[in-house]
């Protein structure tokens, strides 16, 4: 099941410090098929994670173990089960590479 986690991050400072930290937990999950895609918005005023796992509690124990949150960057998060009724891979367009 697809869990979507939409983020607000806290103080942008924070956010700055975290993301080398945050990028490489979120990559190390894409590469265990632990997730399926993650982004942020822009301004960093939050971001959206689509995680891949069989309950709720394993997905929020994907945010709890994630750089962001324990450095405590994270505002508010809501993490809900999502289910996929139709998707076009070619339009999702990824750059693995820290900005």
């Amino acid at each position: 099941m697809i869990y979507a986690n939409y983020i607000e991050y806290g103080a942008r400072q924070k956010i700055l410090e975290l993301r080398p930290s945050h990028r490489e937990y979120m990559l190390g999950l894409i590469d265990q098929g632990k997730a399926v895609a993650a982004g942020s918005f822009p301004d960093d005023l939050g971001g959206l994670y689509l995680y891949q796992t069989d309950s709720q509690e394993s997905a929020e124990k994907i945010m709890l173990e994630d750089p962001y949150f324990i450095g405590n960057a994270i505002k508010i998060y809501h993490i809900t089960a999502w289910e996929v009724h139709g998707a076009n891979p070619a339009l999702l367009a990824v750059a693995r590479q820290a900005k």
